[in-house]
This record gives structure tokens, C-alpha cells and sequence, in this order.
């Protein structure tokens, strides 16, 4: 999503749904271009959910991580793609052929470790969202579902956002999930 359209989202709808990877500016614009069209429409933005989708690996092999990445999504990483006509398949695939492997370490959290992947979370917790969705491009899904449901998701459940360590009186919580 881009910053101009979360306002339209928060006007007329009933929640804001974005994807990672942008720097953190942009999603602080996002989500007050939301707040604002949802003040506007007389609801309260606190109760809608604010969704983001990070793209994620849970693994210590990053050149496996980054191929099946580029093998399945490396069309998501152009820009254009949610801008212009470029939505088929087709189209998506031939243009994520020019998305280079830093490109996705920019906006992939790919890590072994639950401590790296928490720290990430937790940025877009920090910033406001609330309901967080991980996206594993690897083939092999039960092997992460068992190992982030395992490792990661309890942990990024236990501790509050730093925005309610800073002595809010709210006890909400981000919701996480797998997908």
C-alpha cells in the first residue's frame, strides 16, 4: 500500500492491510494517512486492525532462502507491480527476473535465530501495527509453521510493544500468525 491510499482505506474501509520491507517514514505516513481518513469518517482507528505481511525465512541459509524467494515472489519486490498493469502472473514473474538478492535481504527478515526475528517483528509492532502476518516462501511449510509456532511466536506474544513499556496502561497485545 502505498502512503496515499491508506488514507482511502481508513475513510472507507474497515482496515488497513500493507506488506513489509519499506523504510520506517513510510509506514508512519501510512499509517497516519489512515488514522486521518478514519477520524474523518467518524470511527475510531484504535479498534481497526492495522495489518502488515513480512516476508520472512527461518532458516541460516540465506542463499537458499533468497532462491526461493526469487523462485516464487521476486515479482512482489518491483515497485510497479502494485502501481501499474503489470498484475499477471506472467508479468510478475518476467520483471522479478531483474530483483537482485539484496533487494530481498533489504525486506526479508532470513535468520536461524528467534531473537533476530522477534527484534524485526517488533519494529512494526512499535510503529502500530497490530496484527502481524509472516510469509515463509520455502517449500517446506511444516517445518517453519513447527519451528516459528515453536521458537518465535510465544516469545513476540510475551512482551509487550515498547509503546505500552513506556507506561501506557493498555494491555493489547499484536497478533501474530503464520502464514
Amino acid at each position: 500500500m502505498v502512503p496515499n491510499s491508506a488514507y482511502f482505506a481508513g475513510k472507507y474501509g474497515d482496515a488497513l492491510i500493507t506488506v513489509g520491507g519499506e523504510d520506517p517514514e513510510t509506514y508512519r505516513e501510512i499509517l497516519a494517512n489512515f488514522e486521518a481518513g478514519a477520524c474523518e469518517a467518524g470511527k475510531d482507528p484504535s479498534q481497526m486492525p492495522r495489518m502488515v505481511e513480512l516476508g520472512v525465512a527461518y532458516t541460516d541459509d540465506q542463499e537458499e532462502a533468497i532462491a526461493c524467494r526469487k523462485a516464487y515472489w521476486a515479482g512482489t519486490f518491483v515497485p510497479a507491480l502494485f502501481t501499474e498493469r503489470i498484475y499477471t502472473p506472467e508479468k510478475s514473474e518476467a520483471n522479478g527476473k531483474v530483483v537482485g538478492s539484496d533487494t530481498i535481504r533489504e525486506g526479508v527478515c532470513i535468520s536461524g535465530d528467534p531473537k533476530v526475528h522477534i527484534e524485526f517483528a517488533r519494529r512494526y509492532i512499535d510503529l502500530g501495527f497490530n496484527h502481524l502476518i509472516f510469509h515463509s516462501a520455502g517449500p517446506n511449510q511444516r517445518a517453519f509453521l513447527e519451528g516459528y509456532g515453536r521458537n518465535v511466536l510465544p516469545r513476540l506474544r510475551e512482551v509487550p510493544s515498547s509503546k505500552h513499556r513506556r507506561g501506557s496502561s493498555a494491555k493489547k497485545r499484536a497478533r501474530v500468525r503464520a502464514a
